[in-house]
């Protein structure tokens, strides 16, 4: 239901923090439901207040999601200028974010997409979930991705993210079984246990967190 306009008129602005969200149903609709967007457009009405989008990724994987972003904001896009024309490499100087390294692990024998699991990829560009549950609940591919975080040195601070709720389970059982300290953070962790987690990872109490649904914006780990 659309929200009445003598309630919009009161609103001086609006702040969307992660705003590269906002292309997607369940936005779009609490955007249109307050009036701060066209039904049918990615277009702000004139009646809507200013709209502000927080973001440190403004673009999407999909080039027309990305469109519509940018066509949303009517292309404002407001950056610091001391960040100059290669912001991610500059805030990576100054350690604001992390340096990418990545590394191959090659796992045989693994469970094949279905031909409707296909159809899903190619509609949807994204790993079905149900396909993502069956990856996570392979022993040998679990077996292999343990050796290899067992192997790490043991000062790294290593982020596991896991292909489902219960392989982030599997993964933490089996290295805290190894003598590692482990925990598992899913969307159903309680608030104050997350951040008990999160400052025993900051202070090298905990040596792997494995995680699924959560922890994929970021967070402050030094």
């Amino acid at each position: 239901d659309r929200i009445p306009d003598w309630q919009i008129h009161r609103l001086i602005a609006v702040v969307i923090d992660e705003a590269h969200r906002l292309v997607t149903p369940e936005y779009r609709n609490v955007l249109v439901a307050f009036g701060f967007r066209k039904q049918y457009r990615w277009q702000p009405l004139k009646t809507s207040p200013p709209v502000i989008g927080l973001t440190g990724t403004p673009w999407r994987t999909s080039e027309r999601q990305t469109r519509e972003l940018t066509k949303y904001f009517q292309s404002r896009l407001l950056k610091p200028s001391i960040l100059g024309s290669r912001p991610i490499k500059i805030l990576q100087r100054k350690k604001f974010l992390s340096h990418i390294e990545p590394m191959k692990l090659i796992s045989r024998d693994v469970p094949t997409m279905t031909s409707s699991q296909i159809r899903r990829y190619k509609q949807f560009k994204d790993l079905p979930t149900d396909y993502l549950n069956a990856l996570g609940r392979h022993p040998k591919r679990n077996a292999l991705i343990v050796r290899k975080l067992f192997r790490m040195p043991k000062k790294w601070s290593v982020l596991v993210f896991a292909c489902s709720v219960e392989q982030a389970e599997i993964l933490t059982f089996a290295l805290n079984h190894m003598g590692r300290a482990a925990r598992c953070v899913t969307g159903e962790t309680p608030r104050h246990e997350r951040l008990t987690v999160l400052d025993a990872f900051r202070h090298k109490k905990v040596n792997y967190i494995c995680s699924v649904g959560v922890l994929t914006m970021g967070f402050d780990a030094p």
